[in-house]
């Protein structure tokens, strides 16, 4: 049976939701709460306060890419190896490059980066909405001749061509709601069984399938939805999007013959009268004025952005001093991330406040990724000055800081460019004028060094002429294993953690498994395939735009910071709204 338990504030749900689930567990039963990828752990969390540890082990916590790979388990299904963005952007643009000659929209932009990330989001835009290459030829059989249908067709025909290489042995996480729903007829995962679904907005194409297989096997299906009630008043109507998913399911419970049970309405009343008139009213038009105290409610008017996060740092210390809140118990959000997370970073900073900040930092200008950058450039065009200094400066050479600078200077002082780097250095360091002894040593000195920083990228560059994808990435791995990188990276992590910047080291010890991971993939996935040094320098570039680096809370006594589209507080006791200033709370589209 499908129930629906709505509530028209966020998160009301939750409690009458999680009481059903102790329920179910303490009489015996098995339950399965499936919950978005980053509300895991805290649903995890919930369950075990609320259960405790024999109760919980009763129930399972899983998003839909863990349902996916636990019912491919229980089947015995072999997965291939997991294709990540790196990957998928690899594959792409293969597919692209493999059928340039037959494309005509996209023939001059084959090889362009940016219609190789479109394309792949396009693929899994239309993988989430369950539209597969049949269909698009479909839709195009129905179309008169034109620029849409041409276009049409180059999609199509590179899809077909990436959905090829995929199938090779590969995973991909935007296919997986694809194959589960094929598999969960085969594995019965949910039978005799009881699953919740929270925290979800709304579900794709992909999911109300899958849904659709579990209403079938599941002795129930609860769904919590943020909604007063199912009564349509139109588009303009703010719970809109939520009330269709929840007519959505209710088709789908028929259509497959499971009844629906009355949707339960959860309207639990805030402890505070000032929250619950905020929450009823906050996106109404025509909202009434509410006549009792507003002590839990406080709205500032701050002269420019810095002075608006001194005050909220200087309130969050004044509210830790007094004990009444912890540092977890408070929340800090913003709309405008690139203008507030810094300044009030900083302002936490100097009021001796601990804070986690939820943001993925991308890693393409970091020291290591530089480095590689600056070899296949040099690999590529040749021994540019500008390549080989900014190599020699990332630290990660076997060349002290100084040593660097000498080398700067002389060629600047005589223009050395080129193949000047591969030729002995004859003119003074002193520039024009007789050669002194001082001079003469000072050039020798120079020379060793030269020989020191270009010699194993000169080998670099000889590996990657006439090579394949596996061949490129395993050259780029032997140039780093012959300059020591991995050990100066150790080194460079721990001058960082004596200097207390733990979070730049922590930064730091991961980019070298990071690395390592896109040569694997790109070696994976390139294989055997003739691969120029202009060409791999390119798809190297892409692959680390698909990277990022973010962090895990370093205990559990900080406050959260992060903007309004990624952060997940966890029943926070208070709230702090940055720039909630008209066009951006809400933010106009």
């Amino acid at each position: 049976m499908l129930r629906l338990i709505l509530s028209p504030s966020v998160g009301g749900t939750a409690g009458y939701l999680y009481d059903a689930v102790a329920a179910l567990a303490s009489s015996g039963g098995e339950a399965v709460l499936i919950v978005p990828e980053q509300y895991s752990f805290a649903a995890e969390r919930i369950v075990l306060e609320r259960l405790g540890t024999a109760d919980a082990q009763r129930v399972e916590v899983l998003s839909f890419t863990r349902l996916a790979n636990t019912v491919f388990n229980s089947v015995g299904w072999d997965k291939g190896k997991r294709l990540n963005e790196a990957g998928k952007i690899l594959l792409m643009s293969r597919a692209l490059e493999q059928c340039a000659d037959k494309l005509t929209v996209y023939a001059r932009t084959a090889h362009s980066p940016a219609v190789v990330r479109e394309l792949l989001v396009l693929s899994e835009e239309f993988c989430q909405c369950a539209i597969s290459s049949e269909d698009i030829v479909s839709a195009m059989n129905n179309m008169e001749e034109g620029l849409l249908k041409d276009k049409l067709g180059d999609i199509s025909l590179v899809f077909s061509v990436y959905d090829s290489f995929v199938s090779d042995g590969w995973l991909d996480d935007s296919r997986m709601l694809t194959r589960l729903k094929d598999k969960l007829a085969e594995s019965g995962y949910f039978k005799n069984k009881t699953v919740f679904f929270d925290s979800f907005r709304g579900f794709t194409a992909q999911e109300f399938d899958v849904i659709g297989k579990i209403l079938t096997q599941a002795d129930d299906v609860c769904v919590a939805l943020n909604a007063p009630d199912l009564t349509d008043v139109g588009s303009d109507d703010i719970f809109y999007h939520t009330k269709n998913t929840a007519k959505k399911l209710i088709k789908i419970a028929n259509s497959v013959d499971v009844p629906c049970a009355k949707p339960v309405t959860v309207n639990e009343p805030n402890s505070d009268a000032a929250l619950d008139a905020l929450a009823k009213d906050f996106l109404s038009p025509e909202a009434d004025v509410f006549e009792g105290e507003c002590g839990s409610i406080a709205v500032v008017a701050a002269p420019d952005i810095r002075s608006e996060c001194a005050f909220i740092a200087a309130q969050i210390k004044k509210m830790l001093r007094t004990g009444e809140y912890r540092s977890r118990d408070i929340a800090v959000i913003v709309r405008d991330d690139k203008s507030y997370i810094r300044p009030m970073m900083t302002a936490l900073a100097k009021c001796g406040v601990p804070v986690f900040e939820d943001r993925r930092q991308p890693v393409i200008n970091q020291p290591l990724m530089t480095l590689v950058r600056a070899a296949l450039k040099i690999a590529d065009t040749g021994f540019d000055t500008d390549s080989v200094l900014r190599a020699l400066k990332t630290g990660l050479c076997p060349l002290e800081a100084d040593e660097v600078s000498d080398i700067e200077n002389y060629t600047y002082l005589w223009q050395i460019n080129g193949s000047g780097w591969l030729k002995k250095w004859e003119s003074s360091p002193d520039g024009f004028g007789e050669m002194t002894e001082s001079a003469s040593a000072e050039l020798e000195r120079l020379n060793a060094l030269r020989e020191k920083a270009v010699e194993p990228f000169a080998r670099f560059r000889s590996k990657l002429k006439n090579n394949d994808g596996e061949g490129c990435a395993k050259a780029v791995f032997e140039l780093l294993s012959e300059l020591d990188t991995a050990q100066r990276l150790k080194e460079l992590a721990i001058y960082l953690e004596d200097s207390g910047e733990s979070v730049l080291a922590l930064e730091t010890e991961r980019l070298w498994d990071t690395l390592c991971s896109l040569l694997d993939v790109a070696a994976q996935t390139l294989g055997g395939t003739p691969v120029k040094a202009a060409r791999f320098a390119r798809l190297f570039d892409l692959m680390l735009s698909t990277v990022t680096l973010g962090e895990i809370p370093h205990s559990l006594e900080e406050v959260t910071i992060g903007s309004a589209q990624r952060i997940r507080p966890i029943a926070p006791k208070a709230v702090f709204v940055l720039g909630a200033n008209a066009g951006k709370l809400t933010l106009c589209p």
